[in-house]
């Protein structure tokens, strides 16, 4: 019995910090993006700090985020999870140029699902 006490603990603990920091960006989020209104400020603290940003010599910046999808529980399976799909895997980029007075010029995202 407390074998079974204990795998349920440590694929539920595995369950909840994939979702807690798998970091997704959700539609909405990107909804809120209004070129000339929404600051770089605004995009870290939505989405955290970018993975990639590259300026050029005017000062504009290139921010860049891939969030991937959390796994399905079925995932922390051992044996039986690659049979019940668990390779389905889901990401985003999220590109976004800043002007140099801080304020979102353009912004482009791509979905992958495979």
């Amino acid at each position: 019995m407390k074998t079974n006490q204990l795998i349920f603990t440590v694929l539920a603990s595995l369950w909840l910090a994939s979702h807690a920091s798998s970091g997704q960006i959700e539609q909405r989020d990107i909804n809120e993006i209004k070129p000339g209104i929404t600051t770089e400020s605004d995009l870290v603290r939505t989405f955290g700090p970018p993975d990639t940003s590259v300026a050029d010599t005017r000062g504009n910046r290139l921010l860049h985020w891939t969030k991937l999808g959390a796994p399905p529980l079925r995932g922390y399976l051992p044996i039986i999870g690659p049979w019940l799909g668990v390779l389905d895997v889901c990401w985003l980029n999220l590109w976004v140029q800043v002007r140099a007075n801080g304020r979102v010029e353009h912004y482009m995202y791509k979905s992958h699902q495979r």
